[in-house]
């Protein structure tokens, strides 16, 4: 009888919110399984000297409330991006696959059974790359889709995924060339992905997501998705996150709707769920019209 491996490793990244962090610590340690895992916490450094207070409070919370966990404190600041890939791949290089979550976001009590069970399931399947923990406020059906873009809410990888991570987006200046890539990066033109990759490169923004899902696309990967949320990101409505941009809290990103027990479900064989994308890239597409509304309504 095959025996499932020990639980991943969490890695959990913080940086300057005290109040956001403590949550989320919390939040996941009432998480089925937790006590049984091992947390890494990677703490970045102040960029300047009036943030050096608030990012000393939040190392003294993670000490206080997790003593036993790893704290991977940056003696500077090395931004959101760098310090993800850093510690990602230190993770997934030493135990093989890593459970990745950030200080914004409330895990639901089975998350970690979730990420567990689809990382085993799937580990040693070269088409899935990722394990999402969050899922659109839209209805999938009651099974797991497989979708061809990366969630950055809450979400699992494995060492032989992760070897395809290319920060330095290796061949994106193509999707301005090519406009049925284009099309296809952008989730059948619904999400402008392309626009953020090419901000990536110019230096424009910092960001490892969508170096992350370019990856994903240029290797033909699936991401495995629940179909109700384990994940519910509180930035969006937290004024002090360095990094968001999405203020509704009726937004389809959210996944509040769906932040309730899952059923039991099967995992399916990958295969890439065509009316799950569908479903999503049309209301991707309804989304960003209710956006251009709301933008225009002062007017």
């Amino acid at each position: 009888m095959q025996h499932a491996p020990p639980p991943a490793p969490i890695a959990l990244f913080v940086y300057r919110r005290p109040e956001p962090t403590l949550r989320a610590l919390r939040r996941l340690k009432a998480c089925d399984g937790f006590s049984e895992s091992r947390l890494h916490v990677f703490s970045d450094g102040p960029k300047n000297s009036e943030q050096a207070g608030q990012v000393d409070e939040v190392r003294r919370i993670v000490k206080a409330e997790m003593p036993g966990a790893r704290l991977i404190a940056r003696p500077w600041n090395i931004g959101l991006a760098k310090s993800v890939g850093d510690g990602v791949t230190q993770l997934v290089e030493t135990n093989g696959r890593a459970i990745i979550l950030e200080d914004d976001l409330a895990p639901a009590p089975d998350f970690l059974t979730w990420m567990d069970r689809a990382l085993h399931r799937y580990a040693d399947d070269e088409r899935v790359m990722q394990v999402s923990g969050h899922m659109f406020g839209v209805d999938v059906g009651p099974h797991p889709v497989f979708l061809p873009f990366v969630s950055t809410w809450g979400w699992a990888t494995w060492a032989r995924a992760w070897k395809h991570f290319d920060p330095a987006l290796t061949g994106a200046e193509e999707l301005g060339r090519d406009r049925r890539m284009r099309k296809r990066f952008n989730i059948d033109g619904s999400y402008d992905y392309a626009s953020m990759a090419r901000k990536q490169l110019a230096g424009a923004i910092d960001s490892w997501g969508i170096t992350w899902n370019w990856s994903v696309f240029r290797n033909n990967g699936l991401v495995v998705y629940p179909p109700l949320s384990r994940v519910l990101n509180l930035g969006l409505v937290d004024p002090a996150a360095t990094h968001g941009g999405i203020s509704s809290t009726e937004s389809l990103f959210d996944g509040r709707a769906a932040f309730e027990p899952m059923p039991s479900i099967e995992m399916p064989e990958p295969a890439l769920s065509r009316a799950a994308l569908n479903t999503i890239a049309q209301a991707f597409r309804i989304e960003r019209r209710a956006k251009i509304i709301r933008r225009l309504k002062p007017w």
